[in-house]
């Protein structure tokens, strides 16, 4: 007797799943969820990462100058997470402040900035957590990332914490001062080929000495120098190699963009000679020589001459752009800047010449950007050499007894060299092919692939990168290696 379907459907085990098979399957595409959502973090923390490396080190080409450094920070922040208010990236997450190499930390400061902080978050809070499908389901709820990158300028390994930011001495060949100067500040003094000084030097604990490599430091034993604070790399002199190009910028009467003397009148005369008076606000452009020797004050002036400026002796000279074919001269007992130039945080004199600028004795030397094609000579007794920012292809020499100083401030410049946004985004795109190259390499290496291809190497792109982005180079803004 054939028994009833029912039976039949109730005794039939084909097809069924156990409730333990189902909790097993139920589990296994749950930690399958679990671990491509941890993946998925990761990807996404990882790529946060490179968002703060790529805007911190944006925003350290523009410093010292902190207003252009946000903004440039700010605009490869938004390339990353756009413009909106809920952005991983805003204002608040960009901080000024100091790195202290010592204790490998970064505190926020308004004084001796050297590094610049960049956070990014991703949370409820701001409203861009990231969501998952997972968390959803589990009641979890979103889950917060936040990463941080702290971009610090350093001197070629030298753990000194300090940065070049106030200027100083540098020169392609060689700079010599004499006895019992007294240096401090944020400071540098490089020489390429020699750095050469006398006896009883006094330096503070945040003046750098440097050389080219293969140069030599002559005479550090007889004064107080911390051998620690002393650096050995080759660096170019862009202030100096610009020289030439704002030279002939001025003599063809431009002076576009260059703060305030852009504004100024436009005065082409043949020679200046003693008798004549200058007008302030004016830009000269001399086909001679310019003689101010019978000048008292000379201020709120540019002058291109052909020929040699030649400023004479008890002088107060601020305000003041000088560029010419020749040489510059000033006498003795000259003044330069206001004594409270610090407040203003700007460079008041530039000088340019194709051949030597000298400087007689008893000079008070502020707030001076200057560079020359030949060399640079200050004599004896500068009373005060205050945030002056020279460089010459040849050699500078000062003598006895100056005071090297600095604010506690850095200098902004009228003629910083002050990189382009698409050049600082070049070489966001630059670090991003490092990165990827290094990786590549990685796992090239992991699945030991020795086939040779025509793909650029990391160290490829590190030689691009160190050419074309390094900050190891002075600048109008001092030098920030």
């Amino acid at each position: 007797m054939r028994k009833s379907s029912n039976n039949n459907f109730l005794t039939n085990e084909d097809g069924w799943v156990t409730p333990f098979s189902l909790m097993f399957i139920a589990g296994m595409f749950t930690m399958l969820g679990i671990t491509v959502e941890y993946a998925n973090i990761g990807f996404a923390k990882a790529k946060m990462q490179s968002a703060t490396d790529a805007v911190a080190l944006a925003a350290m080409q523009a410093m010292p100058d902190e207003e252009i450094a946000l903004d440039y920070g700010l605009d490869v922040a938004a390339m990353y997470f756009g413009n909106e208010d809920s952005a991983a990236i805003g204002q608040s997450d960009i901080e000024f402040g100091v790195w202290d190499s010592s204790s490998d930390s970064f505190y926020a400061s308004a004084v001796g900035v050297n590094s610049i902080r960049v956070v990014a978050t991703m949370s409820s809070s701001r409203g861009n957590a990231l969501s998952t499908i997972v968390s959803s389901l589990s009641g979890f709820g979103d889950y917060d990332i936040r990463t941080e990158s702290v971009a610090y300028t350093s001197y070629n390994g030298a753990d000194s914490g300090v940065s070049c930011s106030s200027g100083g001495f540098f020169a392609e060949k060689k700079v010599k001062f004499d006895k019992g100067s007294v240096h401090s500040g944020n400071i540098c003094i490089y020489g390429e080929e020699k750095v050469e000084m006398n006896k009883d030097n006094e330096f503070s604990e945040d003046v750098v000495i440097g050389i080219g490599e293969g140069g030599k430091l002559k005479g550090a034993e007889k004064s107080d120098l911390d051998p620690d604070s002393v650096f050995e790399n080759s660096l170019t002199l862009d202030l100096a190699n610009m020289a030439g190009d704002i030279i002939s910028d001025m003599k063809a009467g431009e002076l576009d963009d260059v703060g305030d003397f852009g504004t100024y009148t436009l005065r082409e005369i043949s020679t200046f000679s003693q008798g004549d008076i200058l007008i302030p606000y004016s830009f000269y452009v001399i086909d001679g020589m310019a003689d101010f020797s019978q000048l008292s004050v000379i201020e709120d002036v540019a002058v291109y001459a052909k020929s040699q400026i030649h400023v004479g002796s008890d002088v107060s000279v601020d305000n003041v752009l000088f560029a010419t074919d020749n040489m510059i001269k000033f006498g003795k007992n000259v003044t330069f800047g206001n004594a409270d130039y610090c407040f203003y945080q700007r460079y008041t004199t530039y000088l340019f010449a194709d051949e030597n600028i000298e400087f007689g004795a008893d000079n008070v030397l502020r707030a001076i950007q200057m560079a020359s094609e030949k060399s640079i000579k200050i004599n004896d007794h500068a009373d005060t050499i205050s945030d002056v920012h020279a460089e010459a292809l040849h050699n500078i020499e000062y003598r006895n007894y100056a005071e090297v100083s600095a604010c506690d401030d850095p200098l902004i410049s009228d003629f910083g060299e002050q990189p382009d946004k698409d050049d600082v985004w070049d070489c966001v795109g630059i670090l991003t092919a490092i990165e990827d190259a290094e990786e590549d390499e990685e796992d090239d290496d992991s699945h030991h692939d020795d086939d040779d291809d025509d793909d650029d190497d990391s160290s490829d792109w590190q030689a691009i990168y160190d050419e074309n982005c390094s900050t190891a180079t002075t600048s109008a803004y001092g030098l920030v290696l």
